[in-house]
């Protein structure tokens, strides 16, 4: 984590450790946190266009995912996730300037535990632009997080951009592995995109798949559309050379999961189905 995430990654695992001492506890509270708040941020968003019901059996469904039930204990991912989850609820449909901030540190803080958080930057202008027809939101949040490393710099001397291209450096250091390694960059690519869908397990790949025949222009669709865009145009630049994204991209599952609850509730599935 030293040489490739922001020293954030290293200072949360060092505070728990001084709080909590014992390594089963600081697993157990990585959980707890991660697990509540992705299961109430999925809870909200997905309540934004449905049913209660719905948003709720949606909320619990999100922890008996494959990629939650292995990851989210003492995972440093799984806290990316949930802030992640946050910060585009808040940003696309919280309300008044309070939102924008609590997306604004939200984002910062996560920024300070991995790059990998350069994901949401186009996912949230782009529904600005698309859904809100302005860029004001977006510029209070990223002028937000522009102040807050400014601060950072200015007091710890703490560079964010040298940080990232020692972490792309050291990830890359021959260079773009598509013209270095193609067969190796080719095969992890299809690596990346395979294991995000095997994690996602079976079933919920048939409803995702079905819940997608039919796509309007809402917001939950623009940020699947927008999500899905730019994972795949990380993945295009080398990103996760090893195919281990079904931990390092957990963040994608509750976008996977908006169609499934569009299914669910179009179906009218009872209970048995559902279970």
């Amino acid at each position: 984590h030293g040489h490739t995430h922001p020293p954030g990654a290293t200072l949360v695992f060092w505070v728990l450790e001084k709080l909590l001492g014992d390594p089963a506890l600081m697993s157990i509270a990585i959980m707890l946190i991660s697990c509540s708040l992705t299961m109430y941020f999925v809870y909200r968003l997905i309540a934004t266009e449905f049913k209660d019901e719905t948003a709720r059996y949606m909320s619990f469904l999100v922890l008996l995912l494959p990629v939650v039930q292995i990851y989210y204990l003492a995972s440093l991912d799984a806290l990316i996730t949930a802030l992640l989850t946050g910060i585009i609820y808040l940003f696309a449909f919280g309300k008044g300037y309070r939102s924008a901030v609590g997306a604004a540190l939200m984002l910062a803080f996560s920024f300070l535990l991995t790059f990998v958080n350069l994901f949401i930057l186009p996912v949230i202008v782009g529904y600005d632009l698309l859904v809100n027809k302005s860029l004001k939101r977006s510029a209070i949040v990223l002028g937000g997080v522009a102040a807050f490393h400014l601060v950072l710099y200015l007091a710890f001397g703490y560079n964010a951009y040298q940080s990232f291209r020692t972490a792309s450096l050291y990830e890359n250091p021959h260079g773009f592995m598509g013209f270095v390694d193609p067969v190796n960059y080719g095969f992890t690519r299809l690596e990346d995109i395979a294991e995000l869908l095997f994690f996602l397990g079976p079933f919920l790949l048939v409803l995702l798949f079905r819940g997608l025949k039919k796509i309007e222009f809402k917001p939950l669709n623009v940020l699947i559309g927008l999500a899905v865009l730019t994972l795949l145009a990380m993945f295009v630049t080398g990103a996760w050379r090893t195919g281990e994204t079904a931990r390092a991209c957990a963040f994608i599952y509750p976008y996977l999961l908006f169609p499934v609850a569009r299914y669910l509730e179009n179906s009218e599935a009872g209970m048995p189905e559902r279970g």
